[in-house]
């Protein structure tokens, strides 16, 4: 009798699946009608209206967006659910009740209610629920499904039937703090969270999970495929640790971040460095650095050479190397010029010197340095005036220049003393003097 009502069914389906949206859970709904259905859900008092005939659906009903009433710890509920069918048929029902609010229904004991009957009109199945002692505050959800001839899976699609969804809260249980977890991808990678004890497994959707409070929970963070790599945890932990252990002393978000195995790229600039008053100069990467990056996130830099003294003025190839987070690597090179822009240090000393007997007298920068000096050495010294005559006897400032090998100068004046020592020539010659009128000449 049901095989006719097919045709009708597969034409209106996808008008009934925008019905009503799906709750975190799962997807589970009934994908054919015609024989039977569920009018209403009663829990804990709360009663929740299903659907209204038998060939129109829809199969899922949400109602986690507003609430039943709070449930406590211990205590006992009755629950019902009222079927209609429109010939003798065996109907299947099942509850469960998510009492550690991990969003899985799965978990040992949360299948709470599972009874089945055949019968032809109305029937109502009823029981009692008693939440256990040990079950978590907070919120959780709850699953009713009933399905025709089969006993019901908690997900999954099935022929003839309903699934409900709703939400409650827990109060006078275990105290708990809830884990979230989120995900995020960089560079087209990809990757999955689970936890120990299990709660979290964000591959099938379950992203945050209640446990006890001040325990600790294992989180593992695992790349989708081998181009994509795991980079970091963000939120309130951080750091590369994996897996990554978390006290929960209170609720808590972590964020795990992925990203794919694309190298970085390396982006060189030119530099130029002073060498310092001991001849030398140092670089870091970020000196060299032109805006190197990764598609996953941050980089670390290197640079070779770092390090310049006095053989090194002038221009230098370096190489700079990008590391992303899983070690790959690219390098660029860049151009360093080192510049002397440092003065030699010179000194000059006082000195003598006497004229020639042609009454000349000259001098060399070497007389008047009194080590004159430069960390990257001396190219030359000179020194002016160098040469003097009868005319510049007595004091004369003159000026030493320093000159180094990179053409950075410095000046010095001392005093040059001209003396002449050399005696007078005394050339005599015969003469004849007459004596005067008083006898003397």
């Amino acid at each position: 009798m049901k095989q006719q009502y097919i045709l009708i069914v597969s034409l209106i389906l996808g008008l009934q699946a925008s019905i009503l949206a799906q709750s975190p859970l799962c997807p589970s709904t009934a994908t054919s009608f015609c024989c039977e259905y569920v009018s209403s859900v009663t829990i804990n008092g709360d009663t929740r209206a299903g659907a209204s005939d038998f060939t129109n659906g829809p199969g899922y009903f949400d109602y986690t967006s507003t609430p039943l009433s709070t449930l406590t710890a211990g205590s006992t509920y009755p629950v019902a659910v009222n079927v209609e069918t429109n010939s003798n048929y065996n109907e299947y029902v099942k509850i469960w009740f998510d009492w550690n609010g991990n969003g899985d229904l799965s978990d040992s004991g949360e299948l709470v209610f599972d009874q089945n009957l055949s019968f032809n009109g109305s029937h109502t199945f009823s029981g009692n629920i008693t939440v256990p002692v040990d079950a978590y505050n907070g919120d959780i959800y709850i699953r009713v499904v009933m399905t025709y001839a089969n006993s019901p899976t908690l997900c999954g699609n099935y022929s003839y039937g309903n699934t409900f969804d709703f939400r409650s809260s827990i109060v006078g249980g275990i105290q708990s703090n809830n884990l979230a977890v989120a995900l995020t991808s960089s560079g087209g990678g990809t990757g999955n969270v689970t936890s120990s004890p299990t709660g979290i497994d964000t591959s099938v959707g379950n992203n945050s999970a209640n446990y006890t409070a001040n325990s600790v929970v294992t989180l593992t963070a695992t790349p989708s495929n081998p181009s994509s790599f795991f980079i970091n945890w963000s939120g309130d932990a951080s750091g590369t640790t994996n897996p990554l252990p978390v006290t929960l002393d209170s609720s808590k978000n972590i964020t795990a971040n992925f990203g794919s195995d694309s190298p970085p790229t390396a982006v060189c600039s030119n530099y130029t460095v002073q060498l310092d008053a001991s001849g030398n100069a140092t670089i870091t990467a970020a000196d060299v650095d032109g805006g190197s990056s990764d598609p996953d996130g941050p980089v670390t830099l290197s640079v070779s050479p770092s390090t310049f003294n006095c053989s090194d003025t002038g221009t230098n190839t370096v190489t700079l190397t990008v590391t992303d987070g899983i070690g790959q690597t690219a390098t660029c090179n860049a151009t360093v010029t080192v510049q002397d822009t440092i003065n030699p240090t010179a000194i000059a000393q006082n000195i003598s010197v006497n004229l020639n007997a042609a009454g000349n007298a000259s001098i060399t920068a070497a007389q008047v340095d009194n080590g004159s000096s430069d960390i990257c050495g001396i190219a030359s010294m000179s020194v002016s005036p160098s040469s003097f005559t009868c005319a510049n006897i007595g004091a004369n400032t003159v000026t030493l220049t320093v000159t180094d090998n990179n053409g950075n100068t410095d000046t010095a004046t001392a005093t040059v003393t001209v003396t002449d020592t050399t005696d007078p020539i005394a050339v005599t010659q015969n003469i004849s003097v007459n004596l005067n009128a008083s006898g003397n000449a």
